[in-house]
């Protein structure tokens, strides 16, 4: 029997909000315009206002027996054992796939998992050029009804989902009616010809690429830009990296009335870049717009947010925030694919920051902003009050560093007497600021050359136009999946619902000619005042806009290779603080 999902989810967001999700009700019209979420952090506890509107890795990977088919999962590093900890309906799926660039323990985590029902497929994509990875990160989670697409900035391991700030895009959406065929239509040929184009391009998990084709993409709200590795040349050039988003943003208008706009670009991670690749190229990708000509060097202020050293110290881990080791965990693979460090099992040190001080040029510094908006205190989620006129929703998140990486364009409104900053757009991704990750214009600018494997999403009010979510039912609130080793925890969890949750988006109307575009703000504990008739979307963006500059006389960015003195809020010092990313159970939340 054949069963409407947008009908049945519509009924299911007529029950009464559980426990759980009370505190959502307060600033519900985040939930509904919600186009992508924050993780929560195990550090700020269930009820914590900081986590209002998050979810975990246990809210997407998630179904009874006999729903769920099969998943494939993409990205850089991965804890399979912590994962299964986590989310145990994994036993219970037909399939697993994994996308990766990890070592020979993965091979052993995976085999164990084997033995207990799914089958496993583990496979390594080539690298052509050196020095790139495989960075992506994805998770595709089939269902008897939907395909669930999670984007996200998260590796599969304990402290990049549970104690540090990430970002989350996921989506479900229903199979295509019969009617419809293999083939996509206009609406949804998008989203779905770009998974199928990175999965083709990894030249593995191939009968993924048929699935992709059998469920409905026409109600994508965001537009995915991917990157692969490769020296990509005619009209392929503008199909990956930040040629890719020059093209989506060059077919998109900028809002209308919006000016005196600023660039951010928030990352982990920073490569070697020249003036010339950040302020002309890639900054002349950040402008495009159909609204106006590209200029060739533009002068629209760019904002880059990267945490102080004061920020990493008295953070809720610490130095650890910022240098953390691996033992046997990075797979190191040359031109053919071949994993030439599995045979060395070695401890590898790696950062979850890893900015080294050589690539902080002095062209950067003036463009330097602080993480978040808060003053950092031992004490997690507690926060002082912000400089700036609009602190992020959820607040007081700023102790926890960020793996998050964001590139946003805003402005303000020509009539807004309150300057209340506004998104022209916003992405969220694995992309760091690096040529590797996004590409470089090589040969006159005939060709685009990229190092790595990427995925990210970018949403505009353009891609918004005409979608909506369907309401929440009550599980939305991420909760626990399974017994929790606290049992007040457990008392104090809001009961399992008995079906899955959805993230599904509808379309209100199929005429977006006359339709009013909606306007997309940074998430506050309020909306802002919007004309009649047009939809306010909050999107949760982790730190102030403007962001705060730094005090050059006071604060020195984080740097992975820097000497730091002193002790961090949990006693240590900087050269004696080393935490697993692997081997940790499942969290106590």
């Amino acid at each position: 029997e054949k069963v409407d999902l947008t009908k049945r989810d519509e009924q299911r967001s007529s029950l009464p909000a559980s426990s759980g999700s009370q505190t959502a009700a307060s600033t519900g019209w985040l939930w509904r315009c919600q186009p992508f979420y924050l993780n929560a952090i195990v550090d700020y506890g269930r009820a914590g206002g900081a986590n209002e509107g998050c979810l975990s890795i246990r809210d997407i990977i998630e179904g009874e027996s006999g729903q769920v088919q099969e998943l494939l999962l993409a990205n850089f590093m991965i804890d399979l054992d912590w994962m299964v900890s986590e989310c145990p309906v994994m036993r219970k799926m037909q399939r697993i796939t994994i996308l990766t660039g990890e070592g020979s323990a993965l091979d052993q985590s995976a085999g164990r998992l084997r033995k207990t029902g799914p089958r496993v497929e583990v496979y390594r994509p080539p690298l052509p050029i050196a020095f790139g990875s495989f960075h992506a990160k994805m998770i595709l989670l089939t269902f008897n009804d939907r395909i669930r697409v999670c984007i996200h900035t998260a590796n599969f391991i304990y402290p990049d989902w549970w104690r540090k700030n990430q970002a989350i895009y996921v989506q479900d959406f229903p199979r295509k009616q019969q009617q419809q065929g293999s083939q996509p239509s206009t609406d949804m040929e998008d989203m779905e010809d770009q998974l199928v184009a990175f999965l083709r391009a990894t030249t593995k998990a191939g009968d993924w690429c048929d699935k992709i084709r059998q469920f409905d993409y026409s109600t994508a709200i965001g537009k995915i830009v991917a990157s692969v590795p490769g020296a990509h040349k005619g009209s392929d050039i503008n199909r990956w990296g930040h040629m890719r988003l020059r093209d989506v943003l060059s077919s998109q208008p900028d809002p209308q009335n919006l000016q005196d706009f600023h660039l951010v670009c928030q990352f982990s991670s920073l490569g070697s870049l020249s003036d010339k690749w950040l302020l002309e190229e890639f900054a002349g990708t950040m402008v495009s717009s159909s609204s106006h000509r590209r200029p060739a060097r533009p002068s629209v202020p760019m904002h880059i947010v990267l945490p102080t050293v004061q920020q990493v110290r008295t953070s809720i881990e610490g130095w650890a925030a910022g240098r953390s080791v691996s033992i046997d965990s990075i797979s190191h693979l040359d031109s053919t694919g071949t994993n030439i460090s599995a045979a060395c099992p070695c401890v590898l040190p790696w950062s979850s920051i890893p900015i080294p001080s050589k690539n902080l040029k002095p062209f950067l510094q003036p463009m330097l902003h602080k993480w978040g908006t808060h003053t950092n205190t031992s004490r997690a989620g507690a926060s002082s009050t912000s400089a700036c006129p609009s602190v992020p929703h959820p607040p007081g998140r700023s102790n926890a560093m960020p793996h998050i990486k964001t590139f946003l364009k805003y402005g303000y409104r020509k009539d807004d007497t309150d300057r209340s900053p506004e998104l022209a757009w916003a992405f969220l991704g694995s992309h760091n600021l690096s040529k590797a990750a996004w590409g470089e214009l090589q040969k006159n600018n005939s060709q685009l050359s990229i190092r790595s494997y990427e995925l990210g999403v970018v949403v505009s009010p353009s891609t918004l136009q005409q979608l909506s979510p369907l309401l929440p039912h009550p599980s939305l609130m991420t909760r626990s999946s399974g017994p929790s080793s606290s049992a007040a925890a457990a008392a104090a969890s809001p009961p399992s619902p008995p079906t899955v949750r959805s993230f599904l988006w509808h379309k209100t109307s199929d005429d977006t000619t006359n339709a009013p575009l909606p306007r997309l703000y940074p998430a506050t504990a309020r909306p802002p005042k919007t004309p009649s008739g047009c939809r306010a979307i909050g999107v949760p963006v982790p730190y102030p806009l403007p962001p705060v500059a730094y005090v050059q006389v006071r604060d020195e960015p984080w740097c992975v290779d820097g000497k730091h003195s002193g002790v961090d809020d949990m006693g240590q010092t900087c050269p004696s603080q080393l935490t697993r990313f692997y081997g940790n159970g499942r969290a106590d939340f």
